[in-house]
């Protein structure tokens, strides 16, 4: 059964992204990088935070250094949830909840980011960005991207200096393409229908 999450609290689009980021993070080769060390939540959430050109969070959850993604003004995407699964996590803090507490954010920049780490991770996503992904991606963020001669680029934020460009990561995004008329017709199917959202997304 569809759950009162997903049929009131969350907007479509941000179940849409939901659902890509669990299959991205799944496609992920290992939990190891290169030099055998762990990855971590806060190299994976700029990583997708990349691929999806929205802004990333650094801050503390459940007591621990953590990193997310931010949607809107009350949903978070967790690509990395501490102590809990499934990994991949929409998080409501709008509602009056204790939820809203185990999210809280610093201002500053982090300063042990591995670069070549973020940047592995983005390029393993590619390889899963189908002309189909890219589309529905950019059709959930219509609001969230701007374009700049052909390009779509990452929303400077301000929380970290990966959004600025700095610290070698590359861009994510490729030129931003408008989807086809049947891709057109599919994702607003994925947007009226909850229940069938995601039955050709890795077509």
């Amino acid at each position: 059964m569809r759950g009162y999450s997903e049929r009131t609290v969350f907007e479509p689009k941000h179940v849409v992204l939901l659902e890509l980021a669990t299959e991205l993070v799944q496609k992920i080769a290992s939990h190891l990088d290169h030099e055998g060390r762990e990855i971590r939540c806060h190299e994976l959430a700029r990583a997708l935070g990349a691929v999806f050109a929205v802004e990333v969070a650094d801050g503390t959850s459940v007591g621990v250094d953590h990193s997310w993604l931010v949607l809107s003004r009350t949903t978070l995407l967790d690509p990395y949830v501490p102590g809990r699964l499934p990994m991949v996590q929409l998080v409501d803090i709008g509602a009056p909840t204790l939820i809203r507490l185990t999210y809280d954010t610093f201002r500053g920049e982090r300063d042990d980011i591995r670069p070549e780490v973020v940047n592995g991770l983005i390029v393993q996503m590619q390889r899963e960005l189908t002309p189909l992904r890219r589309s529905a991606i950019a059709h959930c963020l219509e609001g969230m991207l701007r374009r700049q001669n052909g390009q779509t680029f990452r929303r400077v934020s301000g929380i970290g200096s990966h959004y600025s460009g700095a610290d070698g990561i590359i861009h994510a995004l490729g030129p931003y393409r408008e989807p086809q008329a049947n891709e057109q017709l599919w994702m607003e199917t994925c947007f009226d229908d909850c229940g069938d959202r995601t039955r050709h997304i890795g077509d």
